[in-house]
C-alpha cells in the first residue's frame, strides 16, 4: 500500500537518479522547500517525491514532482496520484484555495489527472495547470 511520510532533508541527494534519468537536475535543495517535501512508498521503498511551496497568499505550488523510473508505470501513477491529493488536501487544511503546479513533460500522468477533475491548462507548452481547491477556479 501507498504511504506518503513527510521527506528526511538527509535523503535528499538520494533522489539525484531519479530527476537525471529524465533529463533534469535535482533542484539546489536550498530551493525546495524540505520541511514541506513529501515521499511516497510502498513496502519496497520510495516511489515519488514532491513538495509544497507555500505563499502569503491564497495559492501555494505543487512542485517538483518526480517518481523512480525504476519503478513501473502503475507505481509511478500510484505515487503522484497519492503525493497530489496529500499534497492538495495539506494546501487546504493551511487555508490556501488555489493550486499551482508545474508537470515535467514526461509526466503526463499527473497533469491528466488534474485536468479530469476540472484543472485549467494555464499555457500548453508548460504543462501548468491550477486548480481551486474549495470549488474556485
Amino acid at each position: 500500500m501507498m504511504q506518503i511520510r513527510r521527506l528526511d532533508p538527509d535523503e535528499w541527494e538520494s533522489f539525484r537518479g531519479w530527476y537525471q534519468a529524465r533529463g533534469d537536475d535535482l533542484p539546489p535543495s536550498d530551493m525546495a522547500p524540505l520541511q514541506s517535501g513529501y515521499v511516497a512508498e510502498d513496502e519496497r521503498g520510495p516511489v515519488g517525491v514532491g513538495f509544497l511551496i507555500l505563499t502569503n497568499s491564497k495559492m501555494a505550488l505543487m512542485e517538483f514532482m518526480q517518481t523512480d523510473h525504476n519503478r513501473s508505470e502503475i507505481d509511478q501513477a500510484r505515487a503522484l496520484t497519492r503525493l497530489a491529493h496529500f499534497i492538495e488536501d495539506t494546501a487546504q487544511k493551511l487555508g490556501f484555495r488555489v493550486i499551482l503546479g508545474f508537470v515535467p513533460e514526461d509526466h503526463d500522468t499527473l497533469a491528466r489527472f488534474y485536468f479530469r477533475q476540472g484543472a485549467v491548462r494555464a499555457k500548453k507548452l508548460m504543462r501548468l495547470f491550477y486548480k481551486g481547491l474549495r470549488g474556485e477556479d
